[in-house]
């Protein structure tokens, strides 16, 4: 019995370390899984909580360059700012700000301003360069050379404590053609634990320090925190900083700690442990068991009559041994439920406690036996008893577990129930609780430290985004959209997809930002152009971290931006005022100059220098007060003491040797100081004195003056008028002094006209318009009137002078022109033609409503167009343009009758006329007349198919009577006077014949396309020929001819056809306009390069003929006259190149001159050589050439 309790020991000590030595390993790799997340999770929190850190001490540190960057500004833009001037401006700027110190300033690196004085007034006069500390004056080295902020310690301050200190040097432009110089420097200093206490908040829970980033071969630097942060594997993040950064550390602030084992991986790891221990046990001691069976049975049939001892002794010790294994397994259970860290119990079906472990027992502070076999409503208070009992019942008939949570006073409990069988059909039900009140409170504590984060990150003022590297937001807050003009963070990311093409200005500037970010990581102050919203521009100031993952690459940015364009608007403004006063101050027409405290001269502007007759090198440094003389001397002496002086004198200056006559004004830059600066203007009156004399001369001009001059005191009471007041109104200067010009008013204007001049005049502004006055014999006139005030030195006005112009006539002018305008206007929209207005430009500036009508447009939409896109599509647009455009642009007349269509395609003609309006003032501009002619041009279609179809019809019975004399001869013999009579029968005919043929050519020539063949006729003859031809017209009325037979031949250079026409034309016309026995006179001349014919006849032309002689259709009511004869004319005439003219009167009679072009000489002889050959030459004479 020994050996076997000995071997069953044994197997279970076997399974149980067996057992250990899979669980242990097992467990310690999900606990050390488990704990690598906790330390990342714990990493990830410190790290968001150094971000925040950072983030607020990034933007403290903006702030506060923003307000050194302002200083420097105002000592740039008022580098003589007096100790108050700058003790408010610095007031301002540092008003709820606790952490800063002092502002300063620092003029030549002297301090010369602080603010507060209060504590700090002993650094006032300290010279930087020599009393700061070497590590203080290499920063301050650095900002000066880098031109650029430069934030220095934690230091040791002069006056007590350590500070950060912020330095920017201060620069002011140079002279003319000079770079800037150096005025200062500017200095923010900052309490540094004040500072520092903005990132580092005592229930953040982390320890951080902060160090400078180590230069090349030196030590860090501690800033702030201890030392040991670094050493104890820190969350680190950098930070830029002018002038160089900082590393921030930071560490929990109880350090790093692994995380503890959770009872629930402990109570796993347990029944695990058991589990496999039992399961080992059974696995070894299996054999051993079936060979002891074995052996029992061999034995039992070996000794059968010690069978049933031996079976009832195997029992015993069975039953032995299975009540000590229950015994061991109920001590081990209740080890575990003990060592459980929450409270567990198992219920009856009548929901009365079977088993509880000691954490249940101390929580109800009774002993296990006071609360086996009771229920909760004896243990616990009604109200949580009801809960329990029916968490309980569900449990129990639900078959699954039932998480609760439970409150007890102040402590709060999740309890957790399942059903256990008990054996019978029962079910009782078990379960676990665990005091979850420090879990929920820390819960509550990261959901409230959660929402803090999200209402700072909401209301921070400043833009917090986050954003992917290829250009989508995913996070913004409320200030972000706001600076980009949208309503709402939510609204922003709605819309904008692209931020590199919908809010950066200049695009590639995002790539560059990317690109840095690859380089460095980092940016801060990073300034750059975004559009917002509504497409304005801001100015922003970025600082973006670039987070990357394992591999490097970057997987999105992280940052905040702050609008700056306020303060880039407010830098340009401090700019430009600072340009505005050096441009003043170099372009003063007064010298201006600045002497120090002993006198030497500092500072003067280029009137000075030419006053004094010097040059800036000479001046600048000199001290002259010693060679002065003694009114200067004292004057300045004066003022240098405090005191300022106002002096005149003849001068010669010291350094230029010029004599003058100064006026010199001395101020001193600290008003009651003894050794103060001293501002000086000093204006040369040299001139001034010389016109003085010139002023007598003016008030000569005064009183000569064409104009009429009025001056009054401040109420309007009249104190001189000149002499024209008194030639134009009437009234003397004596009676008009004392009175206002009120005595000259005439009615025509309202009290509103005048209170509004007074309201100009009081102002101090001047007043200039026309008045209607009377004269003083009730007369009324117009003035152009200029009325000024006159202010006396303290600026108050004194008088006002009127100078007023007496424009009577011009007004009379201008109400004639205003009714000549609107009859033109009139005339203009009434008229029947289209009528164009072309600025200079070509465009058009108005028309009229029948052009608009013509072309079926509006007027008011053809302001501004080219005339040629009105008719845009015709055929002649190219010709129109050079034809009309071409001659008016020359300065000429234009004129063509072009086919255009209207909107609506329908043809029409117009007859356009154009003209520019003054020759000489191209920009004027041009008028274009376009008269409607497409009813002229139907009848003249109509016309000329009326004359072709009559010269058809009349040719064919002409035709016949030019045969006949030839059949009139076939007949027989024919007497002589007979043969004459047939051949002026057909040369008529034959001359019929071509005038029909030439009336078609009538046709061309009033188009202007028709060509004559040009040759050279005997003007004679033809006159000759044209008698011979109306001689029997001229018998039947007893009229005769009268051709001078001694006149010498008279060539011309024309058509024979067309002079013939001509010359018969105005025969006819004579012998139908004379009765009988009247005559008419036909002669043939040459002279000034002409040849020509004229035709007299005693009866004038009537007179109201004389306008429309020459005209179409033109008749005196002879009885069938048809008006064309010399219309006809005039046009053949034209067409020759020759002139027409018509003299008439009572006393000489009618004469119509033909002019034609002359032959030349060399012709001319050509032609005798050919009349004394016979005729022979190079052309045959015809019929009505030279015979």
């Amino acid at each position: 019995m020994p050996q076997g309790l000995l071997r069953t020991a044994a197997r279970i000590a076997v399974a149980l370390f067996g057992a250990m030595f899979v669980v242990l390993p097992g467990s310690w790799l999900v606990w050390h899984s488990e704990n690598a997340r906790f330390a990342t999770a714990r990493r990830a929190e410190i790290q968001l909580i150094l971000s925040e850190s950072r983030l607020a001490l990034d933007a403290a540190l903006t702030a506060r360059i923003a307000i050194v960057r302002a200083l420097s500004a105002f000592a740039a833009s008022n580098p003589e700012a007096t100790a108050a001037a700058f003790d408010t401006f610095a007031q301002i700027l540092s008003q709820s700000l606790p952490d800063i110190r002092s502002l300063q300033l620092a003029r030549d690196l002297v301090v010369s301003h602080i603010h507060p004085t209060i504590s700090n007034a002993g650094i006032l006069g300290l010279p930087l360069l020599s009393r700061l500390p070497p590590a203080q004056r290499e920063a301050l080295q650095q900002a000066i050379t880098a031109d650029n902020p430069v934030l220095d310690g934690p230091a040791p301050l002069l006056q007590g404590g350590t500070g950060l200190i912020l330095r920017f040097p201060v620069s002011i432009p140079g002279a003319a053609g000079q770079p800037p110089r150096l005025w200062g420097l500017s200095t923010v200093i900052l309490d540094a634990s004040a500072f520092f206490d903005l990132a580092i908040s005592p229930a953040s829970g982390i320890r951080l320090a902060i160090r400078a980033a180590p230069a090349q071969g030196q030590p860090d630097r501690l800033l702030v925190g201890d030392a040991s942060v670094f050493g104890n594997a820190p969350v680190l993040l950098s930070m830029e900083t002018p002038g160089g950064s900082w590393q921030l550390a930071a560490i929990p602030a109880a350090g790093w700690s692994a995380m503890p084992v959770p009872p629930t991986l402990a109570a796993g790891s347990v029944i695990l442990w058991v589990v496999l221990s039992a399961a080992l046990f059974v696995l070894i001691s299996w054999p051993a068991r079936l060979s002891a069976a074995v052996a029992r049975a061999t034995a039992a049939l070996d000794s059968a009559r010690d069978e049933l001892e031996h079976t009832v002794a195997q029992r015993t010790a069975a039953l032995l041994a299975a009540n000590e294994a229950l015994r061991s397994s109920e001590t081990r259970y209740r080890a575990f439920i003990d060592a459980t860290s929450g409270m567990a119990f198992l219920k009856d079906d009548q929901l009365r406690y079977l088993v509880v472990n000691r954490n249940l027992c101390d929580f109800y502070g009774l002993p296990a036996k006071d609360i086996l076999g009771r229920d909760d409503a004896a243990v616990m208070p009604p109200a949580l008893a009801d809960n329990c009992r029916l968490s309980d019942l569900a449990a129990m008939h639900g078959n699954e577990v039932v998480a609760t949570l439970e409150s007890m006073g102040d402590r709060h409990f999740e309890v957790r129930k399942f059903p256990v069988p008990l054996g019978d059909g029962k079910t009782g039900v078990g379960g676990y609780v665990y005091d979850v009140t420090d879990r929920l409170a820390a819960e509550n504590a990261l959901r409230q430290s959660e929402e803090a984060l999200r209402t700072l990150y909401d209301n921070a003022p400043v833009g917090i985004f986050t954003s992917t590297p290829s250009g989508h937001y995913l996070k913004a807050n409320r200030c972000l959209a706001r600076m980009y003009g949208f309503d709402s963070p939510e609204e922003m990311l709605d819309q904008i997809s692209d931020i590199q093409d919908q809010i950066y200005v200049d695009p590639a500037e995002r790539q560059s930002l990317l690109d840095l970010l690859k380089t460095r990581g980092f940016l801060s102050n990073h300034e750059i152009r975004r559009h917002t919203r509504t497409g304005d521009i801001v100015w922003v100031s970025l600082n973006i971290l670039a987070v990357r993952d394992a591999s490097g690459a970057i997987i999105r940015l992280e940052g905040f931006c702050v609008d700056i364009t306020a303060r880039r608007q407010a830098a340009a403004i401090l700019a430009q005022r600072e340009s505005e006063l050096r441009v003043i101050f170099e372009n003063s027409p007064l010298g201006l100059v600045a002497y120090d405290s002993a006198g030497a001269i500092i500072k003067c502007n280029s009137r000075f220098l030419d006053i004094i007759g010097t040059t800036l090198e000479q001046a600048l440094g000199a001290n002259v007060l010693a060679q002065m003389p003694e009114f200067a001397r004292n004057a300045l002496t004066t003022a240098l003491n405090g005191s300022p002086t106002l002096v005149e004198s003849p001068y010669t200056t010291v350094l230029g040797g010029r004599s003058l006559t100064l006026r010199a004004a001395f101020n001193p830059v600290a008003a009651a100081n003894s050794a103060t600066a001293v501002i000086a203007s000093v204006e040369d009156v040299t001139t001034q004195r010389r016109q003085e004399q010139k002023l007598r001369l003016l008030r000569a001009a005064v009183e000569q003056s064409p104009a009429s001059i009025v001056i009054t005191d401040h109420n309007g009471s009249i104190e001189y008028v000149n002499p024209y007041f008194t030639e134009l109104t009437g009234y003397a200067a004596a009676e008009a002094f004392g009175k206002t010009p009120r005595v000259l008013s005439s009615g025509v204007h309202d009290r509103a006209f005048f209170q509004a001049m007074w309201e100009t005049l009081q102002a101090g502004n001047i007043w200039r318009g026309e008045l209607c006055n009377r004269k003083r014999n009730g007369e009324l006139y117009w003035e152009n009137s200029s009325i000024s005030p006159i202010r006396n030195d303290q600026g108050q006005i004194t008088h006002f002078v009127a100078v007023k112009e007496d424009i009577t006539a011009q007004k009379q002018r201008e109400t004639r022109l205003h009714r000549l305008m609107t009859e033109f206007e009139a005339i203009f929209n009434a008229s029947s033609v289209g009528i164009v207005h072309l600025g200079g430009d070509g465009r058009v500036v108005r028309a009229n409503k029948r052009f608009a009508d013509l072309f079926g447009t509006v007027p008011e939409t053809l302001a501004g167009q080219a005339l040629d896109a009105i008719h845009e599509g015709e055929n002649r647009r190219q010709a129109l343009r050079q034809e009309i455009l071409a001659g008016v642009a020359a300065g000429g007349d234009a004129y063509v009758e072009e086919r255009f269509h209207n909107r609506s395609g329908q043809p029409f003609w117009c007859a356009v006329h154009a003209r520019r309006i003054d020759p000489e003032l191209p920009e004027a501009g041009s008028l274009w007349v376009f008269d409607d002619i497409t009813a002229r041009k139907d009848l003249e279609a109509i016309r000329e198919d009326v004359e072709r179809i009559m010269r058809h019809d009349l040719k064919a019975p002409l035709n016949s009577i030019l045969t006949l004399p030839e059949l009139v001869a076939a007949l027989g013999e024919t007497t002589e006077e007979q043969r004459d009579i047939l051949a002026e029968i057909e040369q008529a005919g034959r001359v019929m014949l071509d005038q029909i043929d030439l009336s078609l050519d009538l046709y061309k020539m009033e188009t202007g396309t028709y060509v004559p063949e040009v040759q050279r006729i005997n003007l004679g003859h033809i006159l000759a020929t044209a008698a011979d031809m109306l001689a029997p017209v001229a018998k039947a009325r007893g009229v005769a001819f009268a051709l001078p037979t001694d006149q010498p031949a008279v060539f011309a250079l024309g058509n024979a056809l067309l002079t013939q026409t001509i010359a018969g034309n105005l025969l006819k016309n004579a012998v139908e306009a004379e009765d009988n026995g009247s005559a008419v006179t036909a002669r043939v001349f040459a002279a000034d390069g002409r040849a020509g014919f004229a035709v007299s006849n005693r009866t004038p032309v009537r007179p109201e003929m004389l306008p429309v002689f020459f005209e179409k259709y033109a008749t005196s009511g002879k009885r069938g006259g048809s008006g064309l004869g010399t219309y006809s004319a005039r046009l053949m005439t034209e067409c020759q190149g020759g002139e027409i003219r018509l003299d008439t009167s009572e006393a000489d009679g009618t004469t119509v001159t033909v002019r034609l072009p002359a032959v030349v000489p060399e012709e001319e002889e050509r032609g005798e050589r050919k009349s004394a050959s016979g005729g022979r030459g190079d052309d045959p004479p015809g019929p009505l050439q030279e015979e």
